[in-house]
C-alpha cells in the first residue's frame, strides 16, 4: 500500500512542476517518510520480486521529473498487480 500512497503523492509534485511552483513541504515530507517506511518493510522480507525496480523508482536520480517517476510507478504497480492479484488484471 505504501507504493500506492507514494505514487499518489507524486501526482501533487507533478502538478506543482507543471504549474512552475514549489510543491508543498508537507507533501515532500510525506513522500520521504513513506519511502523510508517502505524500505524498512522491504528489509523484513527476503525474496521480493521487482526489488531492484522498486528501489530504483524510490531513490534513483535518473528521472528528470516527478511525472517520469510517476509513470514508472504506474508500470511497476501494474506488474505487482499481476503477481498479487492476477484475477483483477486487465487482459
Amino acid at each position: 500500500m505504501n507504493l500506492l500512497d507514494i505514487s499518489a503523492s507524486y501526482f501533487w509534485i507533478s502538478s506543482a512542476e507543471v504549474r512552475n511552483v514549489e510543491p508543498y513541504p508537507d507533501t515532500l515530507k510525506r513522500i520521504n517518510d513513506l519511502t523510508w517506511k517502505t524500505c524498512d518493510k522491504l528489509r523484513e522480507v527476503d525474496d521480493i520480486e521487482f526489488l531492484d525496480e522498486i528501489l530504483d523508482i524510490l531513490f534513483s536520480e535518473k528521472f528528470k521529473s516527478a511525472f517520469e517517476r510517476t509513470e514508472a510507478f504506474y508500470i511497476l504497480i501494474e506488474k505487482l498487480q499481476k503477481v498479487v492479484n492476477p484475477k483483477l488484471t486487465k487482459k
